[in-house]
């Protein structure tokens, strides 16, 4: 589960975009990265925020057999957290995790029969998500970037 910063919708400003990366067509690895960086950090502040399905007491009691603590949907040992990295190639900026488990966690689940608690609908909790604000950030850094380029050249 990843989010992608697609040069897709707004289609003057997409245009504009496009034909400015093919103009300038230097390495764009750096404002890149920064973007992924940024995308990856709004997810974990999603994900400390909360505000997500509160856990049902048989999950409160499963975590605390294991030794967890805390009631916290999607916090327990950090492994959700750390899990957040971000994918970066000469035309994309993304972040998310490739645990299979936030996939669940991002849209919901029926456990399966043969599961501990079979049949158990676990909620969507969405946490792979960024603001408006952070794509519109996203937007203009790549735009500064390429038209950097061109007063430089």
């Amino acid at each position: 589960m990843k989010i992608r910063l697609d040069l897709e919708g707004a289609a003057e400003l997409s245009n504009t975009l496009l034909t400015a990366q093919r103009k300038f067509k230097g390495d764009k690895s750096e404002v890149l990265t920064r973007i992924a960086k940024r995308f990856a950090d709004s997810i974990r502040d999603n994900i400390r925020a909360g505000g997500f399905a509160p856990l049902s007491p048989v999950t409160l009691k499963i975590r605390q057999q294991r030794g967890g603590s805390g009631s916290a949907p999607l916090i327990d040992s950090g492994d959700l957290l750390d899990s957040i990295g971000i994918f970066v190639t000469d035309r994309e900026a993304a972040a998310g995790s490739a645990k299979s488990r936030a996939g669940w966690l991002q849209l919901g689940i029926t456990t399966a029969e043969d599961s501990m608690i079979p049949g158990k609908i676990v909620p969507p909790r969405p946490f792979i998500l960024i603001s408006e604000a952070d794509g519109d950030w996203a937007l203009e850094e790549l735009a500064d970037s390429l038209f950097e380029e061109r007063r430089a050249a």
